[in-house]
């Protein structure tokens, strides 16, 4: 490798009552970002199915998605903050025993939780009182004798293929009747 020819560089002396200031251009310097390796890609791909696997499993998502009754959305919510208070309550017992001082933070987070479970437990005894379980083991006992009693009815009211008829027009009609009801 050849060299480059050296030059002879001109120096300039400052008289000494001058300042010299560097100009720079305003704003922070810019950031070099570099992309990632192959291993980093790898390893973000696998995070982001392993965190897919994660809320897929989750039975708090399992209940949203089944479109299950509010109260018994609310008692997995409950068990859900409870859970995670729980881990909490873990995490501070844990800083706490390695001496670590700064836990206030996961108590107050612990505490916060716990708040959110009593407001989920008012608000679930404001329901219990006015929600009624379309699909509920009482309101399936209620739904049969309701069936039988108009069936007995027609049987006794009714020549026997017009009953016929009638019950088997009203066992077709009653089959779904909770999805209408909640959709009007």
């Amino acid at each position: 490798m050849s060299q480059p020819p050296r030059q002879a560089v001109a120096v300039l002396v400052q008289p000494e009552e001058v300042e010299v200031v560097a100009k720079r251009k305003p704003g922070r310097p810019r950031k070099i970002v570099t992309l990632p390796t192959a291993d980093e890609r790898d390893y973000h791909e696998y995070s982001a199915k392993l965190q897919q696997a994660i809320a897929d499993a989750d039975p708090l998502v399992g209940t949203i998605e089944a479109k299950k009754p509010t109260p018994e959305l609310l008692a997995e919510i409950k068990i859900q903050i409870a859970r995670e208070a729980a881990a909490l309550r873990a995490d501070r017992l844990e800083s706490t025993r390695c001496g670590r001082k700064d836990v206030g933070q996961l108590a107050s987070r612990r505490v916060d939780a716990m708040n959110k479970i009593a407001h989920l437990e008012l608000e679930s005894a404001k329901l219990g009182a006015r929600a009624i379980d379309l699909r509920g083991e009482q309101m399936q006992k209620v739904e049969r004798m309701f069936i039988e009693l108009v069936v007995q009815a027609a049987e006794d009211v009714l020549p026997p293929d017009v009953a016929s008829r009638l019950t088997s027009a009203f066992e077709e009609i009653m089959v779904g009747w909770q999805d209408k009801f909640e959709e009007g």
